[in-house]
């Protein structure tokens, strides 16, 4: 199989021996011997024996044999292709010992063989792919029915981040990918939350990636405490960080600091809470800090 090479490791120690006396035959005790040449030369060292061609006079081809050869393992060479090891080719020597017509059965064979081998190990390195998937996709598994327990409790938040690779925003814990890059843009978990951003329409989804309120608004705006205005008919809206509506009809609504935020309504300025409700009676011509009402 190997170009029609045969590597013997063998030893001088094992024929002197009376048991195997039997098996030595025509056997050269005087040559190099493979075992004793490897602890001499500290080096594994093989026998090699290789068939070659003999043409008789009708042009016929016969096999003989030569070596042994003593060959240092590390001249043995090794085709990449047919993972074949040899020493001497001696499918060359046969191959050009051969008419031009039954060269081209071989070439022939060659190419169907090493087409067959492809096959053979493109097969093997798409299975190992796959398993290779099914594997991560096992352990993505169980790091994220580790995690979500952590999450749901607030002990641990996971953070959008931007693929640089399609520009798409997903969230990561650690280098975990919570939830992979689908989103053109995201804001920050809170409470299990987010408001993220499909195409044009932004919507809120769960730390489990699962849509809770339809993607149907084209601008949200956090306004930190887990709060967020959304501009709908001309107006914005205050709502909160699961998508429910608190209170309609603002023109323009601040961030929130210590539950209160600077809010416009009909071109008059006031204070509201986190419930929408007037903390300082509109109306006012302008708020520019909460000290100032």
């Amino acid at each position: 199989m190997n170009r029609r090479n045969v590597f013997v490791f063998d030893s001088l120690d094992y024929y002197n021996n009376t048991d195997n006396k039997k098996y030595i035959g025509n056997l050269d005790l005087n040559r190099k011997f493979a075992y004793e040449e490897s602890i001499r030369q500290k080096r594994l060292m093989l026998n090699c024996y290789w068939q070659v061609p003999v043409l008789d006079e009708k042009g016929n081809v016969s096999i003989s044999w030569k070596g042994p050869e003593l060959v240092p393992f590390d001249e043995i060479v090794l085709d990449i292709n047919s993972f074949e090891t040899y020493y001497h080719d001696s499918d060359q020597d046969f191959y050009h010992s051969y008419s031009p017509e039954k060269q081209q059965i071989i070439d022939d064979w060659m190419r169907i063989k090493e087409d067959r081998w492809k096959k053979i190990f493109d097969s093997i390195e798409k299975r190992k792919l796959l398993y290779e998937q099914v594997l991560a996709r096992r352990e993505r598994r169980e790091r994220l029915a580790y995690y979500y327990p952590l999450i749901e409790s607030g002990e641990i938040t996971p953070k959008p981040y931007k693929d640089e690779r399609n520009g798409l925003w997903g969230y990561k814990i650690d280098d975990l990918d919570v939830i992979v890059p689908t989103y053109y843009d995201a804001h920050s978990f809170y409470s299990g939350f987010a408001w993220v951003r499909k195409k044009e329409k932004w919507g809120v989804i769960n730390f489990k990636g699962e849509k809770i309120r339809n993607f149907e608004f084209d601008d949200v705006r956090d306004l930190k405490e887990g709060l967020f205005s959304v501009y709908v008919k001309r107006f914005r809206n205050l709502i909160n960080y699961k998508g429910e509506e608190i209170k309609r009809g603002f023109d323009y609504i601040s961030q929130f600091s210590n539950g209160q935020a600077k809010a416009r309504c009909n071109n008059e300025w006031g204070i509201i809470d986190t419930k929408g409700n007037e903390v300082s009676c509109f109306p006012q011509d302008f708020v520019l800090k909460k000290s100032s009402v």
